[in-house]
């Protein structure tokens, strides 16, 4: 297509004035070419390939009325939106500061943000302290106040220390709260035994029981028992008691008295009661295997002779040892031992 159009001039040469053809409806027409603003006096540029210009020789530019900034893909966002996974934006850059100092002439100016070498951005000063407040909803709570149900608090953490190994360096220093393995406060005496004592003693507490209770297991724990007064409850005998009975007119040969206790207990006499029915002399002896360990006592050849012994020491025997009973006579006659078994 040819471009441009020569218009006659009757009193000069010619003008050309510069157009494109382009075809318009399906029609070839002449567009003129209008010059905006770039380029001096008198001469040809065009707008886009001029490059940058400045204010005074570009080309002034009116925003669309209904130019959407704030969307997803937009520069700016709204107050308040909710942001996406992708939206658009232009990242804030930072200059990094390890000390600093004053940047602008004056308070109230422009200036930049700086961060220290880790990126973190600088404040204007350091909190040195905090009041948690005492509100339900604050950490702190005011001395004497009441509790209420759903406050809001910090949880208290303890250290396991079932070595009571010292966690401090020297007397005064703060220690954590020393705990068990099922996370109980370990609470020991301050006192120890044969110091001089000082303060207030720790009491103790038990149960108040009017029974005995079962036996438990050996090395497990136990209640201190007391009355319902609060008396301590102290047996004067030994809970396991044993006794012996024979009564016949057979002579006793090694007749066990106690079976072995097991590794660590001892048998232990208390009373020996023998009686004769016969005006037959006899004796009677305690042994442990082949060894006597109480006896011979004898009896006089009188019907009706007895005696009776009670320790005010009860005899302990070897640990771990059967007692057996020998009598020397098979006549009528009654023999009854009683003990108790104890380490």
């Amino acid at each position: 297509m040819a471009d441009n159009v020569t218009i006659a001039d009757k009193d000069a040469a010619a003008k050309i004035i510069a157009t494109d053809e382009v075809t318009r409806n399906a029609v070839a027409e002449h567009e003129q070419i209008v010059k905006i603003g770039l380029g001096a006096e008198g001469a040809h540029d065009l707008v886009l390939d001029s490059g940058q210009q400045t204010k005074a020789n570009s080309l002034p530019v009116a925003i669309a009325s209904d130019q959407d900034w704030v969307a997803a893909t937009g520069l700016g966002k709204a107050v308040d939106a909710v942001p996406g996974a992708t939206d658009t934006g232009v990242a804030a850059l930072v200059v990094r500061k390890d000390t600093p100092a004053t940047l602008t002439p004056a308070d109230g100016d422009y200036t930049r943000l700086f961060v220290g070498s880790t990126g973190r951005l600088w404040g204007s000063s350091v909190v040195t302290d905090v009041t948690p407040g005492t509100s339900s909803g604050s950490l702190g709570k005011q001395e004497d106040s009441a509790h209420n149900s759903g406050d809001t608090g910090v949880m208290l953490l303890g250290v396991r220390n079932t070595a009571h190994a010292s966690r401090t360096d020297a007397d005064g220093d703060y220690t954590p709260i020393a705990v068990d393995a099922e996370g109980c406060v370990l609470v020991v005496g301050c006192v120890v035994h044969d110091a001089q004592d000082k303060d207030g003693p720790i009491k103790i507490g038990g149960r108040a029981d009017a029974t005995f209770q079962a036996a438990v297991a050996d090395g497990d724990r136990v209640d201190a028992l007391f009355d319902v007064y609060g008396q301590l409850r102290v047996r004067v005998d030994n809970a396991n008691k044993w006794s012996y009975h024979s009564d016949g007119s057979t002579a006793l040969t090694d007749s066990q008295v106690q079976a072995s206790p097991g590794a660590g207990l001892s048998v232990f006499i208390t009373d020996i009661i023998v009686s004769s029915g016969a005006a037959t002399a006899m004796n009677v002896f305690l042994e442990e295997g082949s060894t006597k360990i109480l006896g011979p006592y004898y009896l006089e050849a009188v019907a009706g002779r007895g005696l009776a012994i009670h320790f005010v020491t009860a005899k302990k025997c070897t640990a771990a040892t059967a007692v057996t009973v020998t009598t020397s006579a098979a006549i009528a006659h009654s023999v009854d031992i009683s003990g108790f078994i104890a380490p």
